[in-house]
């Protein structure tokens, strides 16, 4: 076995800070009444107080269908936070769960160029329909980057991590009786400097399998980028750690020597 670990400098990580469009999607469905709704709500208020001047958001609630706090996603001034606020306070839970309309509203929305989409799905993952669910975030995630939030007692862990798999993101949970304050803080701190995009590895001919976690998350400024896999057989190469920093393509090679089994 083999582990890499990738981290950033500090000085190329306060030099690369790419502006950020930031997608809110909120379940709001019947089995989100009463707590786990509630917990959004809080979750909710730190996130948009977190939300960089720099950056862009916009919220998406669904149910039996979705519908959004404004046309488009809005520069984060004080005032459009105030009256996103306003907004988060009057959600609750009722309907249906058509967590594809959720989906759609927040990844099929136009995509700013000069700005990486990030998607915040907060849901209890109560549905019924995972496949169909994972195989919508595969067609349409592109380049945007989902974190998913489970809220309640027991929410859908399964559909959340691999939706956040596939999505190059991370999943996280918020329990009823926890304090959403340093979840939601641990999260904006460790995106709020995306480094390394769209990571790949050129093993140069060394006998590497099973690369886990498969895809590659992102590298971000908050921790480092550790990768598992199997080998067999020593060598030695350099290796090519290709991605994309601040929108430009990035290469680096490392020298890599495996031992013997």
């Amino acid at each position: 076995y083999l582990m890499l670990m990738i981290q950033p400098s500090l000085e190329s990580v306060t030099q690369n800070i790419e502006p950020k469009e930031i997608f809110f999607v909120v379940d709001c469905s019947g089995s989100m009444s009463g707590y786990p709704i509630q917990k959004v709500k809080e979750a909710m208020y730190y996130c948009i107080q977190g939300i960089s001047p720099d950056d862009t958001f916009q919220i998406i609630r669904f149910s039996s269908r979705a519908s959004a706090f404004s046309p488009r996603p809005v520069p984060a001034t004080r005032l459009h936070k105030e009256e996103a606020l306003d907004y988060i306070q009057a959600l609750y839970g009722s309907g249906g769960t058509m967590m594809n309309e959720g989906i759609k509203a927040c990844l099929d929305y136009p995509r700013a160029a000069e700005r990486q989409r990030i998607v915040f799905f907060m849901t209890d993952g109560f549905i019924g329909n995972d496949d169909q669910i994972l195989a919508a975030v595969k067609e349409k995630v592109g380049n945007a980057r989902l974190f998913s939030f489970g809220v309640g007692s027991s929410p859908n862990r399964s559909l959340l991590e691999r939706m956040a798999q596939l999505g190059h993101g991370t999943a996280q949970y918020i329990r009823q009786d926890q304090d959403a304050q340093p979840v939601i803080t641990d999260m904006l701190s460790r995106i709020s400097k995306p480094y390394l995009t769209d990571v790949e590895i050129d093993w140069a001919g060394l006998a590497v399998t099973d690369v886990y976690p498969e895809p590659i998350p992102d590298l971000y400024s908050a921790q480092p980028l550790i990768l598992f896999a199997r080998y067999e057989g020593a060598g030695a190469a350099v290796v090519t750690l290709r991605g994309r920093i601040n929108g430009g393509p990035y290469e680096e090679r490392i020298s890599v020597s495996l031992p013997g089994l």
